[in-house]
Parts: C-alpha cells; structure tokens; sequence
C-alpha cells in the first residue's frame, strides 16, 4: 500500500483500468438484465403462493412471507393477512 501511496500515478491507472473493466463487464445491459432476472427468480423461490397463504391463515399459522402482489390480493379480497411484527 505504502508503494501506491508514493506513486499516484501508478494507483491511478490501475484504479482506471478497474473501473473499465468492471463498466464493461458487468454493468451492461444485458448483464443488467440478468441480475434482474436472478432478483426475481430468487424473490419466487421463497415467496408463498396465495392458495399457500389461504391455508396458512386458515389454519391459524404465522406466514413468514408473501410475495407482494399477494399481498396486495389479499387486501382486496378480504383476507386480512395479519403482519407477522
């Protein structure tokens, strides 16, 4: 560290090609767009289903989570999902 410390310049440029490789690498559009589709494929994974989250409540159990566009269903329909805090 003490080396790049005494020469910036040198820090610099390898801080630069950092920066470009990682602009070029990972931050394209369609790296972009697969880092979304893992978000959501994971959110999925561990989300309810509503006929999961109708037995649950049902039954009288704590749900752990819920996608939020069940959530959003079970507020219209009269449900009354009950926040688990």
């Amino acid at each position: 560290m003490e080396y790049y410390l005494n020469h910036t310049e040198e820090a610099e440029r390898i801080a630069k090609n950092s920066v470009r490789t990682f602009r070029e690498r990972y931050l394209t559009t369609a790296a972009e767009a697969c880092y979304w589709r893992a978000l959501i494929r994971g959110g999925q994974r561990r989300a309810l289903s509503l006929e999961d989250l109708k037995s649950a409540l049902m039954g009288g159990q704590k749900t752990r989570g819920i996608r939020f566009e069940n959530f959003c269903v079970s507020c219209d329909s009269g449900i009354g999902y009950e926040m688990p805090y």
